[in-house]
């Protein structure tokens, strides 16, 4: 059938044989092809995670790599990428191992990519990958090479699509990212349709911070609005909830978010909040990071989808400054110090990063003068937050009360008989 799909002129150029993917010696010698390209056989093989399975899987990896040419040989597998293939092969190319028969004398670089949807395609519900793994000689017994392969062998490069740069994950950032893409990719077609009321929340990590990957850079809220004539519409704006401004009202009730939207006069808005422990440089770089991500999250059909707005609550993003606390050996929290404009004064906050979507505890920081108050030296502290200013010191104030319902306790307290 392949043979009659050819066109005329181009049957002379080719050859079709029939044979076993994880034995072709009787057809082909080593180093015969350029490239070879897989279109959906490993994931025909790959239909389990039984011993059986992963060895049929090894050989037919080991025997792509003995007829690719030893210089620039390239394998190509069209795949779905489901968790335990995408192990298989990483397993096989990148870790070290005893079943790859090639990777001693060979690096074996891995690309991943995403395919991007051809327009008017309407199968959406899987992301599909191309995974170029090039193969280069290196010399077995020469240590340098060695350690060049184990380098190179062990940073995977990853593409969203074919005009984004590529970037370098390790084994473990790479698995987490093509996880963390699936997922929301999967989600993306549910959100073609607006549902009013509905709230769905999503978490972006920066699998390329080398300060703080257990906590999203971004969590992504998509609210759609309970307003019928605004659902009309079918219109969407994305709203960046600035700094320290998290736990108002405004943004953290249901009420508050259908607010906005009527604010706003969109049918959805996506709310970003910055996540803790992260650093943002300004409102562009938050714009241009993310502006891939809300289109995938507007409606379809959305009346300004070429102008999706991606606008700050406030005057600005906020200001805030990560505490570094390796030095003291403490680990599993996060220490930052927030800038609160409208109050003028700055916060000091704890928060877990097991529970990095809550604030744990959080204190004032204010200035006092030295010659009017009594500061006890545990109570001075240094802050970003808060320049020096003469004759002035930054201190915690340990008379503040965080939140309103922490105020209502203590009033009740007092007026109790």
């Amino acid at each position: 059938k392949m043979q009659e799909s050819v066109p005329a002129e181009l049957k002379d150029r080719l050859s079709f044989k029939v044979g076993d993917c994880t034995d072709l010696k009787a057809l082909y010698g080593e180093g015969r092809f350029n490239v070879a390209v897989d279109k959906g056989t490993l994931d025909a093989i790959a239909v389990d995670v039984r011993e059986e399975t992963i060895q049929k899987c090894q050989a037919y990896f080991n025997e792509m790599i003995r007829v690719l040419n030893e210089k620039d040989g390239v394998l190509v597998i069209v795949s779905l990428l489901q968790p335990h293939v995408l192990k298989i092969i990483l397993d096989f190319f990148v870790l070290e191992n005893e079943v790859n028969q090639f990777q001693k004398a060979n690096i074996f670089q891995v690309k991943v990519q995403r395919i991007e949807n051809i327009e008017g395609y309407q199968e959406k519900q899987f992301i599909k990958y191309f995974v170029s793994i090039q193969k280069n000689r290196v010399d077995p017994a020469n240590p340098k090479a060695q350690e060049m392969r184990l380098k190179l062998q062990n940073s995977i490069a990853l593409k969203d699509s074919v005009r984004e740069p590529e970037e370098f994950y390790d084994y473990e950032k790479a698995v987490e990212k093509i996880k963390v893409d699936q997922q929301i990719y999967m989600i993306a077609p549910t959100l073609q349709v607006l549902d009013p009321g509905r709230q769905i929340e999503m978490h972006c990590f920066d699998f390329k911070s080398k300060e703080n990957q257990k906590v999203p850079k971004y969590t992504l809220q998509v609210v759609d609005s309970s307003d019928a004539k605004l659902i009309s519409n079918s219109t969407c704006a994305a709203i960046i909830v600035p700094q320290g401004r998290e736990q108002e009202s405004t943004f953290s009730s249901e009420m508050g978010r259908q607010g906005l939207c009527s604010q706003a006069q969109c049918s959805r808005i996506v709310m970003i909040f910055l996540g803790h422990g992260h650093k943002f440089d300004s409102l562009k770089s938050i714009q241009d990071e993310l502006n891939s991500k809300i289109l995938e999250l507007a409606p379809r059909p959305c009346a300004n989808l070429k102008q999706i707005p991606i606008m700050t609550a406030g005057d600005d993003i906020g200001e805030k400054s990560v505490i570094d606390l390796s030095q003291e050996g403490i680990e599993g929290f996060i220490l930052q110090d927030v800038k609160m404009t409208q109050q003028g004064v700055a916060l000091r906050q704890v928060i877990f990063e097991s529970k990095y979507d809550q604030i744990q505890s959080e204190i004032q920081i204010v200035y006092r003068d030295p010659k009017k108050h009594t500061i006890p030296a545990n109570h001075e502290v240094q802050s970003a937050q808060c320049p020096k200013k003469k004759g002035k010191k930054a201190v915690l104030n340990f008379e503040f009360i965080s939140h309103e319902y922490q105020q209502v306790i203590l009033t009740g307290l007092f007026m109790a008989p």
